[in-house]
């Protein structure tokens, strides 16, 4: 299980289309689906018509019932999904109804400030007896009507954003009945003396408040881990399935941990911890993925063999595979070896398609380039992600624990500034390093060097007396802890992992541009191939002494395994001719989105020279789709080359004489091809983005009838990097020696 995709259900399913849809997933090299029902109750405000079957009900399970039977033929895997939309605990707003007892019961101050309970109608997910009830609604439900296929076909539940019921600094003090004895018997102190007039808004300036705010939500983070993700974790196993999720702001951490708490404690129960990255939270050279490692961490301390990510919804229709790319190559060098994009719509039809501005099927151009990025996203993400500890450790915590109004939001950020710093010089130098809590300083097994970013008073004591290295920064000889020794290759960086091939090394290039990555080790190191990259043929490892270098594009992936071998293969590439290509667009098809009918392709023979620059959308600046160019070349001999030029916008399929030599969605863009003598044909098909076509359509379509949401708003306020359509830069064609070829 390393890539799977979303299945929304945002209506009323057929057999025949979840058939249809089930099997380009499956052609799309995805190895499993999480079944996600979109309920029409489900945040009708804001994402307007949905699955009309009542949730959880007589036809809603016959429904799935064949879904998950139509998986098991195509060899499909499932992961459940708890929820009718999100946050989990609620069944759909149910469990509270048939439940009153199991309402989160808050503390509020009254106009004359005293202080007086208050119910919410959400359920309170740090007491065991409310998860127990979701568990009897939800949980038992699906074990009822599959338990053939629990353990099978059936491999997971995957838990969202669970209610969170602690949050200081607010108008409201949420509480649980467990609260007096758990705080006496911990901390020695009284709930509603020592620790209730600290958490309440406006009091975060007052003695001792930051360190009963730290209490109060340590105690919530050992409750809801107890509680929730224990419970459920040990339902899941009982019934031969993995606890897999990921919980919420874990990209706001080191902001403030209130909506947080103890992130790593709360992951510690699942089987496959996770996180989301959506919103554009990890985005090329602008934002990289640290919070993954909230995640990584806990499979690491608890050996878990995977670790998941929730990505790319709410990045818009408009994203590029090149860029998907980029962010999967941030999530998996930090740790992240399963990785599930987000949504599969079942639907488009009228206000189904707007949903969370985001859609990954066969309606949009970039699907063309997904059996790229799932081969390499199981190619790359499989390695045990808890088998090595880290030589390095930075503790997470905050250095306040709430944000308030009083407190200047500066503040916070530059206390996050400081640990992102820190991290992204480790990153930088290529160390390996894992985010730890307090709980990790009673570990018998420490890292090499501990990195405390602020005084950490409650684990002074504790600190002084670690066997090992202790820093607040990262020290000059930062080198001395990494697995190689770095002599070049600026923006790399690395990933020691375990694979079924043995000890590996990941690296990773995050810099815009390419780099030559050269390291000293006392190791000998050789290639695993990448599946359709030409690399390890291309740009080889090359071994002086103990030194070796090789070539990485932006955003590119490459793994070394320790190997036996005193030398590495020699690849004879011999001269390499530029092309002096022109191309002739032969055929163009455009996407369009309509607001009542299907998303379609308008088909259009044509026979037009493509522009200078390269771009299409020079014609159609709203061009979203597919075009298919030709053109033509001589080479001067018979036998195997490499075909190279320097991108498409943004994914290209290469044929010469009538033979496809694959696709590729991202750098490096190199083909091996075969030649013959004199004449050659050469036909590229390009597939764009469906950016254009959703700009067109919010600014045409939706906004004039109202039919928008907060996430496609946020959509349209992107920045557009995805207008283009073709190829561009020069094209070479270098040969191969005979003999080099296999």
């Amino acid at each position: 299980m390393t890539s799977g995709i979303f299945y929304y259900l945002n209506a009323d399913p057929a057999i025949s289309g979840i058939k249809r849809d089930l099997k380009a997933v499956k052609a799309a090299g995805f190895d499993f689906i999480c079944l996600h029902p979109m309920p029409d109750k489900f945040h009708k405000q804001t994402f307007f018509c949905g699955m009309k079957y009542p949730y959880l009900g007589e036809k809603y399970f016959s429904l799935i019932k064949d879904t998950v039977g139509m998986c098991r033929e195509l060899g499909l895997q499932v992961m459940l999904y708890d929820e009718g939309g999100w946050p989990s605990g609620s069944v759909l707003d149910s469990l509270v109804k048939k439940y009153p007892e199991c309402r989160v019961k808050s503390y509020v101050k009254d106009e004359n400030g005293r202080i007086i309970t208050q119910y919410e109608d959400i359920p309170d997910l740090l007491d065991k007896c409310t998860v127990k009830h979701f568990i009897e609604m939800t949980h038992e439900l699906y074990f009822r009507e599959l338990k053939e296929e629990f353990g099978k076909t059936i491999t997971a539940i995957f838990t969202d954003e669970p209610f969170w019921t602690g949050q200081p600094g607010w108008e409201m003090v949420r509480y649980n009945d467990s609260f007096p004895g758990i705080f006496r018997k911990k901390y020695g102190v009284s709930f509603k003396k020592d620790i209730l007039p600290l958490i309440f808004d406006g009091s975060a300036e007052q003695p001792g408040a930051e360190n009963a705010r730290r209490m109060y939500l340590e105690v919530c983070s050992e409750l809801f881990s107890r509680n929730y993700s224990a419970v459920i974790a040990h339902w899941c196993r009982k019934h031969h399935i993995a606890l897999a999720g990921h919980l919420d702001s874990e990209d706001t951490f080191f902001i403030s941990g209130s909506r947080c708490g103890n992130l790593i404690r709360r992951l510690d129960p699942f089987d496959i911890p996770g996180i989301d990255a959506i919103c554009r939270q990890i985005y090329p050279f602008e934002k990289t993925g640290y919070f993954a490692r909230f995640a990584s961490a806990a499979a690491i301390r608890n050996r878990r063999e995977k670790a998941i990510a929730e990505v790319f919804n709410v990045y818009g229709y408009g994203i590029t595979p090149q860029e998907m790319a980029w962010i999967s190559g941030s999530l998996l060098i930090s740790g992240i070896n399963c990785l599930a994009p987000m949504p599969y719509l079942y639907s488009d039809r009228g206000k189904h398609k707007i949903c969370c501005s985001t859609d990954f099927s066969p309606r949009i151009p970039q699907w063309d380039a997904m059996k790229e990025l799932t081969s390499l996203w199981n190619w790359a993400g499989d390695f045990n992600a808890g088998a090595l500890d880290a030589p390095v450790w930075v503790l997470a915590r905050t250095e306040s624990p709430t944000v308030e109004r009083n407190i200047p939001l500066e503040k916070h950020e530059i206390a996050e500034k400081k640990v992102l710093d820190i991290l992204q010089k480790l990153s930088g130098a290529g160390i390996f390093y894992r985010l730890a809590d307090i709980s990790d300083l009673d570990s018998p097994d420490l890292p090499e060097l501990l990195i405390v970013p602020s005084p950490v008073p409650e684990a002074e004591e504790k600190l002084g007396k670690l066997a090992c290295r202790v820093e607040d920064h990262v020290p000059d000889d930062i080198a001395r802890y990494g697995e190689v020794k770095i002599l070049a290759g600026k923006g790399v960086e690395v990933l020691p992992c375990i694979r079924k091939e043995g000890f590996c090394l990941m690296l990773w290039n995050s810099g815009e541009k390419s780099t030559t990555f050269t390291f000293e080790s006392q190791y000998l190191w050789e290639e695993i191939p990448a599946p359709s990259d030409m690399s390890y043929y291309f740009a080889p490892v090359k071994k002086t002494g103990h030194d070796y270098s090789l070539l990485l594009a932006s955003g590119q992936i490459r793994i070394l395994k320790r190997s036996t071998k005193e030398s590495l293969p020699e690849r004879n590439i011999t001269e390499t001719l530029e092309l002096p290509l022109a191309f002739t667009v032969v055929r163009q098809e455009k996407m369009a989105f309509s607001l009542t009918g299907k998303t379609g392709y308008q088909n259009r023979i044509c026979n037009i020279p493509l522009p200078e620059s390269g771009n299409f959308c020079e014609y159609d600046p709203e061009f979203s789709g597919k075009i298919t160019l030709t053109s033509a070349f001589d080479a001067p001999l018979d036998g195997w080359a490499f075909f190279s030029f320097e991108r498409a916008a943004h994914c290209a399929e290469v044929m010469v004489n009538g033979k496809s030599y694959g696709t590729r969605a991202f750098a490096p863009w190199v083909f091996k091809i075969k030649v013959k003598k004199g004449l050659n044909k050469l036909k590229i098909k390009i597939s764009s983005t469906a950016g254009n076509e959703f700009r067109r359509f919010f600014k045409e379509e939706l906004q004039p009838v109202k039919w928008v949401n907060a996430l496609s708003t946020i959509v349209s306020n992107y920045t557009v990097s995805d207008a283009e359509c073709g190829i561009f830069g020069k094209f070479f064609l270098t040969y191969i020696n005979a003999g080099d070829e296999k």
